[in-house]
């Protein structure tokens, strides 16, 4: 199954719901979603309540949900607390000792679906782990059972691409004239349903390797009774633009070439689609009633799901026209298209995991006894007439019984390596006889109920040919010595398991003590950090790809990551411990302060490459996990040109993760590798005392410390500290045990004044001194200069030192200053400190200014140029490991 999705990451994407807030948009014309959304609600609860399993496995009392073709609000929003508040409640029935888990929900939808609105609609009160997943659902998108909860609402008609045969024209199939099957042949309406099942298939396929062993798929289903293929909206529309050729204001052609991904399924056919897929069970199986749908969709709905297409095939010129015709023809079709309506399926799906048929109670290898009786018929030589076993039998019945059970040892195996953590154990007291005993002789001995935690040979032999497992210990015991054996056993194991993985102090700490001590600590530090999600957001680089964005504009933070390769690697080669818990083989990375890449992408590159080689060194027993990857930077940040930019080759699971990483971002203990680069000295806010006019450290006519007095330096430096204490102690919640922090900090050496900072002293300094002089000749107020301060500090390895000290929850592995040809790559240009401020520059001034104000700031920086020469800064480099207590 995995080595058909292996290459899923590139499966064509369709163009997505229209974006953007405006009239036309999605957002504003998805109110027929909302009454699915709502009409659902107590069918999504009755499902939860039924057929959620509270015992399933949540690592670090998470539980993990995905919203697929979540488009971009607010519908996913209102289905993500429909199951939330389903969810919790079940946890609550439990009684007042139950623990309601955390939560992380995953948005996903096309790469080019529009994430920077649906990131600016998330609820500010939201109490999830938000994050966006780019791609086709019909594809792979998570890690391996790293999701307990799949939900999707009318968005599994869309089809992965326009059926082969309807475009091809030798094909019986070629659907000349119209643009779906809707009252069409037979050959069409085939081709589409072939592959809509085909896609159906790919998609539980995928979803089966990403849902947690007994998790659940809830399925909103745009569908049609079973002798219905008339699509009214869609013969309309169709119309609409062979009337437009006809009338040549577009080309018959391209009528011809286009054609709508969509198919709507009966519930007949997706019960025969799930049950040949063989990975669910369907639980339930619902069609609303029909008033839940108003007929075809309007007008404006029709564009706002249809428009990203007709632009690719048509161009845009055609967009006001062509819903204006199909606005008119709609009315005039009323009647029709109220009778044919189409249906939705609510469709709730369990994980289950394929056997052979059975009348056996299930247990943990999912059957008891053998799977089976051994195949003994009379007609073979193994026919055990008049015997009940293979004890006192002939051969034949020996081998048979030994057949089956490797057979059924082979099964087990298979269902506990999907089941078992990465490094996890299989603990085994199985009855069994003595290496070379004779099974015949021992039953006449009466010694057939001898105990033994003895592994078998045959045993052995299947699990190193299974490959999943090795074995760590295996002994022998007499019925006498039993209990004290597994005793002795048990303690021994969870001795190791809690020495290797927690490296406890007390090596024989019991897992009672230690939860307690983990839940403990855990309870310290979130009560500091509980409201952090709502840590306030400044302005991030400016987003697009246009000549003054900053992927345009970053090539000297291109410079500092290639120099920090090697440093890179080395403390990965050096610091990284390769035992760290990794739940179902996924190492798990974050890029704090990604901005729109292609820079953040080098890091990961050079990140996943030195993690890959450490593995490999291992030997060839060593297995390379598989990798996520979590790009993150303030909810106001590009992450539509982020997403664009992804490597198409990338071997690592991709999602993007809105927020401040002055506060907490994700889930307790669930990222491996933390990384940043040239982000944290930009502060959570403006020191408050910096605009305070009654204060001494106010900053009137200045717009940073540098060169200033005491008490502003000050004010930056309390305010710089603070910061990073509430981003050292949201990543030591999120951090795994044994977790690394990289951070490439732009700061100060040592010993060196802030007023002989590079860009602090010089660059703000000019930028401050273009403002004044604006505001002296009117073009802006001086009122706005004096209340404007760039949130931005440059510490030096010593402050840094006695933060990472104070603060107590890592330890510095590595803090160094790169050697000053690296640091000292000049002073920002104006369209890179441009990239840099705009946001901020913008908010204060207006954009108005921006060209004037950045052509001064060019003209005072070339004729201050000379000064540079005798201004100092430092790229500190810095690993941070996560203390054990």
């Amino acid at each position: 199954m995995a080595a058909a999705m292996e290459d899923s990451i590139n499966v064509s994407e369709a163009y997505p719901m229209k974006g953007g807030d405006g009239p036309d948009s999605y957002a504003k014309n998805s109110i027929e979603q909302k009454v699915v959304v709502d009409a659902t609600k107590e069918l999504l609860s009755k499902a939860i309540k039924e057929k959620l399993e509270l015992d399933m496995f949540l690592p670090f009392n998470t539980f993990h949900i995905a919203d697929l073709g979540c488009s971009v609000g607010p519908n996913t929003f209102f289905s993500v607390e429909n199951i939330l508040e389903a969810v919790k409640f079940e946890y609550q029935s439990r009684g007042p000792s139950s623990e309601i888990p955390k939560f992380q929900v995953f948005f996903s939808d096309k790469t080019l679906n529009d994430f920077n609105i649906l990131f600016n609609y998330l609820p500010l009160n939201r109490n999830y782990y938000a994050a966006g997943v780019p791609g086709s659902f019909h594809g792979r998108l998570f890690p391996k059972a790293s999701i307990n909860f799949f939900h999707s609402s009318l968005a599994l008609h869309w089809l992965s691409r326009v059926p082969k045969d309807v475009m091809d024209k030798n094909s019986h199939a070629w659907n000349k004239g119209r643009i779906h099957y809707s009252s069409n042949q037979d050959e069409v309406l085939k081709a589409y349903q072939s592959q809509y099942a085909n896609d159906m298939d790919c998609f539980l396929r995928a979803r089966a390797l990403e849902t947690v062993h007994r998790g659940l798929i809830v399925l909103n289903l745009l569908g049609r009774p079973l002798n219905c293929i008339e699509i009214v909206g869609f013969d309309i529309f169709g119309s609409c633009l062979v009337e437009m050729a006809t009338k040549g204001v577009i080309s018959e052609e391209k009528v011809d070439s286009f054609n709508i991904p969509s198919y709507f399924v009966s519930p007949q056919e997706l019960e025969v689609i799930v049950e040949r897929n063989g990975c669910f069970s369907i639980e339930i199986l619902e069609t609303l009633p029909q008033h839940v749908l108003s007929g075809s969709p309007s007008a404006p709905a029709m564009r706002a799901f249809t428009e990203g297409l007709i632009k690719q095939q048509f161009g845009e010129e055609i967009l006001d026209d062509l819903f204006s015709v199909y606005h008119q023809k709609l009315e005039e079709q009323m009647s029709i298209a109220e009778s044919k309506k189409a249906v939705v399926l609510f469709v709730h799906t369990q994980w289950q995991v394929e056997m052979a048929p059975t009348a056996m109670p299930r247990t943990l290898y999912g059957r008891k006894e053998l799977l089976m009786l051994p195949n003994n018929s009379n007609q073979g030589g193994a026919w055990n007439k008049g015997q009940i076993h293979y004890s006192n039998s002939q051969d034949e019945v020996v081998k048979a019984y030994q057949a089956q059970y490797s057979e059924d040892m082979e099964c087990f195996l298979h269902a506990k390596a999907l089941e078992t953590l990465h490094g996890g154990l299989v603990v085994l007291t199985l009855l069994g006889r003595h290496n070379g005993s004779c099974l015949q002789d021992r039953a006449r001995k009466n010694e057939m109920d001898a105990f033994s935690i003895q592994i078998l040979e045959t045993i052995l032999h299947l699990v190193l040919e299974h490959g999943d497992f090795s074995i760590a210990k295996r002994s022998a015991s007499t019925r006498d010595s039993l209990s004290n054996n597994l005793e002795k056993k048990s303690q021994m194991i969870s001795s190791t398991c809690i020495g290797k993985n927690l490296k406890s102090k007390s090596k024989y700490l019991s897992q009672r003590s230690w939860l307690s001590f983990l839940r403990e600590r855990e309870r310290e530090m979130a009560a500091a950090m509980e409201d952090s999600i709502n840590v306030s957001e400044a302005y991030p680089m400016k987003g697009g790809d246009g000549p003054d964005s900053y992927a345009k504009n970053s090539i000297e933070q291109k410079v500092v990551v290639d120099a920090t390769k090697e440093l890179l690697s080395k403390a990965i080669k050096e610091k990284l411990e390769l035992d760290m818990f990794l739940p179902f083989n996924t190492f798990h990375i974050a890029d704090l302060g990604c901005s729109v890449g292609p820079n953040t992408f080098f890091s990961v590159e050079n990140i996943l490459e030195a993690v890959k080689f450490e593995y490999q060194s291992g030997g060839p027993s060593s297995e390379v996990p598989k990798f996520q990857v979590f790009f993150s930077d303030k909810t106001l940040n590009d992450f539509n040109i982020l997403f664009n930019y992804l490597p198409q080759n990338r071997n690592y699971y991709a999602a993007g993760v809105p927020g401040s990483f002055h506060g907490r971002l994700f889930p307790k203990a669930s990222i491996n590798f933390f990384h940043s680069s040239l982000a944290l000295h930009w502060l959570s806010r403006v020191p408050k005392d910096v605009m305070d006019k009654n204060s001494r450290a106010w900053n009137k006519g200045r717009i940073h410390y540098s060169n200033n007095q005491d008490e502003v330096l000050k004010a930056y430096q309390s305010q710089y500290a603070e910061d990073m204490d509430c981003f050292l102690r949201a990543r030591a919640l999120e951090t795994v045990h044994r977790g690394l922090i990289v951070l490439n900090l732009l700061g100060l050496p040592n010993d060196i004044p802030q007023s002989h900072h590079l860009i602090g002293n010089l660059a703000i300094d000019i930028l401050g001194s273009c403002l004044v002089e604006m505001a002296r000749k009117g073009v802006i107020s001086e009122e706005k200069v004096d209340s404007f301060n760039m949130p931005c500090y440059f510490a030096s390895p010593q402050e840094l030192e006695v933060i990472v000290e104070r603060n107590g929850c890592f330890s510095a592995e590595i803090l160094e200053a790169l050697p000053q040809h690296v640091s000292k790559h000049g002073t920002p240009s104006a369209p890179t400190f441009r990239a840099i401020t705009e946001g901020l520059i913008t908010q204060q001034f207006g954009e108005e200014i921006l060209g004037d104000l950045f052509s001064l700031y060019q003209q005072k920086l070339e004729e201050q140029i000379s000064i540079a020469e005798s201004k100092k800064s430092a790229v500190i480099f810095v690993v941070l490991k996560r203390k054990t207590n």
